[in-house]
């Protein structure tokens, strides 16, 4: 069975927190838009 609570907790506080991958995700959207940003 897949645990939930961990996993949400753990999306959460990746999604909240400015990690590397947020900055560029961020950056991305920015310069392309985010229809472009999002696909690779």
């Amino acid at each position: 069975m897949f645990r939930w609570i961990p996993f949400l907790t753990y999306a959460i506080v990746t999604a909240v927190t400015p990690g590397p991958n947020n900055i560029m995700s961020m950056s991305n959207g920015n310069r392309k838009g985010f229809k472009k940003g999002v696909t690779l």
